[in-house]
Order: C-alpha cells, then structure tokens, then sequence
C-alpha cells in the first residue's frame, strides 16, 4: 500500500531558510533535522546526539523519527516552498534514510533524508486537506493515504489528472478554507441578494470572514460569515457584539455551540438569524447541493469548478 506524508522543510532556518527549501528540491530529497556541529557516522548515532543535545523539545522530533522510520519506497510525499509559496508532490525512490549534509550552505548542518523524485504543481491543483496539514507540523502521515486521494495523487504524479473522477464525497476534502468562504459568500449574494464588502476581509476581524450587506424591510442589513474547517467547533458567543446581523456559518465536521461551555448544541431554526451549513455530508448538504446545479456552477471560481468535476461519481 503507498502511504502518503505532508511535510515542511526547515521552516525555523531563518534568513537561509529559502536556500536549504531548493537545495532539497534540486537535490531530490525530503530531509528533516536538527542540527549539530560535527557528522554523525550514521543514523543510529544521529538520533542519539540530537536526543543529547536537547532532551526537553524532543517530541517534534520523536514524532518526526517515527514517521522517517515508516516511509517506503514509492510513498508520496507533499511538501512545499514556504516563501515562494510553490508546492511539490514528490514519490520515494532508492529509500535509505540516509545522513545528509549542507556543507555548501553550514558546515554543521546534517539531516536525515529520504530521495524523491519532485513535481511541482500549482495551488489550484493541491487539495484543501493537504494544504490545511502544513500547519504546524514538520511530517506527519496524511489522512488520504487509505482513501480515494490517493488515486488521484497517483494521476497527478504521473501527469494525468484530467482522467480520474471521484465520488461526490471527496469534494469537502478538496476545498480549503477560503474555497468555503468563497462558495459561501457567493451564495448569498446570488441566492440572498447580499452585497460583499471586499475590504472588511482582514487579519484583525477574527470573529469573521468578511461582511456582506442587503437591503431588508426598508432598511440596511448586515451579515457576517464565519468558516471552520477540519473538527474545529463554532461557539456562538463569539457573535455577541453582532446581534444586529445576520450570522452564516459553515463547518466541515465540528459543532455549533452557544458557548464554550458546550453545554448547549445550536440547531438550525432556534435563532432567525443565524445559519449554519453543516457539510460532510453530500445527500444533506444545502450549500454542495447549490453549488454541483449547473446554473451555479459557473459562477464559482475555476478551481472549486475543477473539484467540482473531478468529484462527480454519485456513488
């Protein structure tokens, strides 16, 4: 069975950061490591010293050697530039878990590394779920490896993913977080009558997305929208100093509370004017429902079109 990763490389490497990232990429390895001043002979002793070095932060790097010690030959592995923002799918190949040095960069930087032979592919054609997984994480093994993904990353490795379709199912693990904002937002200004304010989409409003506006009873209506992906809940009380609009919600797999108390579960209906799209579940999910009807699909931008039409089998 061919096991998938998603994995970062060297994101606390400072101003070299970039150079160690396309040495990787250039070199065809994934490597991972904590530096030390002098060659280990081998692996065993490598991962021994790094132990010594720093023995209070070492389960990033427990967790990190267990996932090192499981990849085989032809598993894939996602990875990405994190200032160029490009994003590799790169299949092991000669697996050996070798040690690994920059000597052209530092003298006392060696690593662990596994060869890969890399493709590089646009954002657009890299599923949410792999894309939400960077966060936080130096390599982990994906949620994909066992489903349906990885047949698609099998096409995507090999240059043909125009020919795979999907189950509808596999749309929600195609759709990142601003895919849900946009579909959402779309939605209510087509269906709703909204307008969108393009400006109030900022870092700082973190009880919501962004704002939308319509005209309602003679009189200007505000809206907010918030997204979550993942498990991740949504607590009403986070709306509080919005009472005067409309709140649209939407979550994968979380919940939606009144309070992080969680001793109160909201169902659509007990406020008037907050909805929530509960997605996962193809057959009962209004918003995916909206968006898979030819008339709306066009309206969404090219890349959830493309999942879109990839995820088309109804069984």
């Amino acid at each position: 069975m061919v096991d998938v990763y998603v994995g970062n490389l060297f994101t606390n490497a400072g101003k070299k950061r970039n150079l160690y990232q396309d040495k990787c990429f250039n070199d065809k390895v994934f490597s991972i490591g904590w530096s030390l001043a002098y060659k280990p002979s081998d692996k065993e002793q490598y991962v021994l010293d790094v132990k010594q070095k720093t023995p209070e932060g070492q389960r990033g790097f427990g967790k990190a050697m267990e996932s090192m010690d499981k990849i085989k030959e032809g598993d894939f592995i996602w990875s990405r530039n994190s200032l160029s923002g490009k994003i590799y799918l790169g299949k092991v190949i000669d697996y050996n878990n070798q040690i690994y040095d920059f000597y052209e960069i530092d003298d006392n930087q060696w690593c662990l590394a596994v060869h890969c032979q890399w493709r590089e592919f646009n954002l657009d054609d890299v599923p949410g779920i792999i894309v939400n997984s960077f966060a936080r994480c130096t390599i982990k093994h994906s949620s994909t490896s066992n489903g349906p993904l990885s047949a698609y990353f099998e096409y995507l490795y090999s240059g043909q993913k125009g020919n795979i379709k999907l189950a509808k199912k596999s749309i929600y693990d195609f759709l990142s977080p601003e895919d849900q904002e946009d579909l959402l937002g779309i939605y209510l200004q087509k269906e709703h009558k909204y307008i969108m304010y393009p400006s109030s989409n900022k870092s700082g409003t973190t009880a919501y997305e962004y704002m939308l506006a319509k005209k309602e009873d003679n009189q200007l209506k505000k809206a907010i929208v918030q997204c979550k992906m993942g498990g991740a809940d949504i607590f009403l009380e986070a709306f509080k100093e919005y009472d005067d609009c409309n709140i649209w919600c939407v979550t994968l797999h979380g919940d939606v509370y009144y309070d992080k108390s969680k001793s109160k579960k909201y169902h659509n209906g007990e406020l008037a004017h907050v909805k929530v799209f509960k997605m996962g579940d193809v057959n009962n999910d209004e918003l995916i429902q909206w968006a898979y009807k030819e008339e709306n699909k066009f309206l969404l931008p090219s890349r959830i079109q493309k999942y879109l039409e990839i995820c088309c089998l109804d069984n």
